[in-house]
């Protein structure tokens, strides 16, 4: 039986003391690198679900967090007019390499979805796979949906892609280290991978300590901070910041919503 959330956050998840506004809070530059990266997430499940909401755009669509271009190239070779966007430079070193790949060459540009200012409006904005749970304050968060908003076309739709946070595994991953797939870096080798988990409550953090065990022995410690949307909360953010839910999917199969389900994925139009 699992122990009451609560009792592990008091007696601890919490540091004593610990001044919850000044975490520093982030993802360190090994999560950011697109080796590592494309290693991890080599699936392509989700690509139909993207191919067919960009096709309903019918217009130019913009992927914030595009990272290595493992969406935003498959369906610019569908023939849909992207733009991948990413803040991560060495992720759009990676994205660069991966269209020299498949020899196909969307636009990619950097920037920072709380602040960027592009000339032109798309059909379709998305932010895929969990990256907008790396904005961890209200401002940022709303920074954020305010640049969207502004980007987004009268008619267009904005797409927003996150965990449903489970509060089983991340007690259970604060419990035990688990231990991931072995990783096969080029000039690292066979690399160990483990991951644990801690949660800061107050902040709605889901702080995650990826550990990376080399082939000589040492190790390296970097940290992947999840912000956690809850989906009462998710829906009254976006309704506050100018966006109208029309679908609430609990998946890529576009099913329906459901306390099991593992995606939050919200359809929004403008309000």
């Amino acid at each position: 039986m699992l122990q009451p959330l609560t009792l592990l956050v008091n007696n601890e998840l919490f540091r004593e003391g610990e001044n919850m506004n000044q975490r520093d809070y982030g993802v360190d530059e090994a999560v950011h690198s697109h080796e590592i990266y494309d290693i991890i997430n080599s699936f392509d499940y989700d690509i139909p679900f993207w191919r067919e909401q960009a096709g309903k755009a019918k217009g130019p669509v913009l992927e914030l967090c595009c990272g290595t271009g493992r969406i935003t190239v498959p369906l610019a070779k569908h023939g849909i007019p992207i733009v991948g966007a990413d803040l991560s430079r060495n992720m759009l070193a990676g994205f660069q390499k991966r269209c020299v790949r498949e020899n196909i060459f969307p636009r990619s540009i950097s920037a920072d979805m709380r602040s960027f200012d592009l000339p032109e409006r798309f059909s379709l904005i998305f932010v895929p796979f969990n990256s907008f749970q790396c904005l961890y304050s209200l401002a940022d968060i709303e920074a954020a949906l305010a640049c969207i908003r502004r980007h987004l076309s009268p008619t267009g739709r904005f797409i927003l892609d996150v965990f449903n946070p489970s509060i089983e595994i991340m007690v259970d991953r604060f419990r035990a280290e688990q231990e991931n797939q072995t990783l096969n870096i080029p000039a690292k080798g066979v690399v160990r991978w483990k991951e644990r988990c801690c949660y800061d409550a107050a902040a709605q953090v889901n702080r995650v300590t990826w550990t990376f065990i080399f082939p000589d022995g040492t190790e390296e410690i970097q940290r992947l901070d999840m912000r956690c949307f809850y989906p009462q909360e998710l829906s009254v953010l976006l309704k506050a910041n100018g966006f109208i839910v029309e679908h609430f999917y609990g998946g890529y199969d576009c099913s329906e919503f459901c306390s099991e389900s593992p995606k939050q994925i919200l359809v929004c139009r403008l309000g």
